[in-house]
C-alpha cells in the first residue's frame, strides 16, 4: 500500500492526494489499540496464559482430551495465538470457548492440577469479556478476508461495517461498548 501511495505521488494528477492507507491495515491497528485497552488487555493476557499452560507438558495436553471425551466435547487442542496478528487471537478466543468446560474441568481436578497453578482459570467477567470480545472480532475476520481480495470494492463495504458492527447498539454488554468506542 504504501509503494501504492508513493507512484500515486508521482503521477502530477494526483499529487495532491495525501492520507492514501490500507484500510484492512488500519483495521487491524484499531483492533490492536482496542485489545491493549484495560480491561481488555488483561483478559488477552489471561487467555494466552491459560492456553499456554495447555500446550507445554504432556500431563496438561493430556487432561483435556480425557476431558472431552467424558463430556461430549468436540475433541480440538487449544490454539495458541501469534501476538502480531490479531486474528489469530479471535481463533483462540474462540476454540477457548468452545472447550472452555473441560478446561475449567481440567483446572479443578487435582490429577492434572497442582493447587498452586489453579489460579490460571479466567474469572467469571473474563468469560464474559471473552465471549463479548470474540462477538466483536469475528465479523472484522470477515471483513479482513474481503479487504484481502483484490475483486472487492472497499469503501461500499466499510461504509456498511460502520454502520452495523462499528455502531453501539442497546443490548450491547458495557465492555462490548468500550471496546466498539
Amino acid at each position: 500500500m504504501v509503494l501504492c501511495a508513493d507512484i500515486l505521488e508521482q503521477e502530477e494528477e494526483w499529487a495532491d492526494v495525501k492520507g492514501v492507507r490500507c484500510a484492512g491495515h488500519t483495521l487491524q491497528l484499531c483492533i490492536n489499540t482496542a485489545l491493549r485497552q484495560d480491561p481488555i488487555c488483561r483478559t488477552v493476557a489471561a487467555a494466552r496464559h491459560l492456553v499456554a499452560h495447555f500446550k507445554k507438558g504432556a500431563k496438561a495436553r493430556k487432561g483435556p482430551k480425557e476431558e472431552q471425551k467424558q463430556q461430549k466435547v468436540i475433541e480440538h487442542l487449544l490454539i495458541l495465538d501469534i501476538s502480531t496478528r490479531w486474528n489469530s487471537f479471535q481463533t483462540m478466543l474462540e476454540r477457548l470457548l468452545e472447550q472452555r468446560l473441560p478446561v475449567t474441568a481440567v483446572l479443578s481436578d487435582p490429577n492434572y492440577t497442582g493447587e498452586n497453578e489453579r489460579y490460571r482459570d479466567l474469572n467469571t467477567a473474563q468469560w464474559n469479556m471473552a465471549e463479548d470480545i470474540l462477538n466483536v472480532l469475528k465479523p472484522m475476520v470477515t471483513l479482513t478476508e474481503l479487504l484481502s481480495k483484490e475483486d472487492n470494492a472497499s469503501i461500499p463495504m466499510l461504509a456498511n461495517l460502520k454502520r452495523c458492527h462499528l455502531a453501539v447498539v442497546e443490548d450491547d454488554s458495557p465492555d462490548t461498548k468500550k471496546f466498539i468506542c
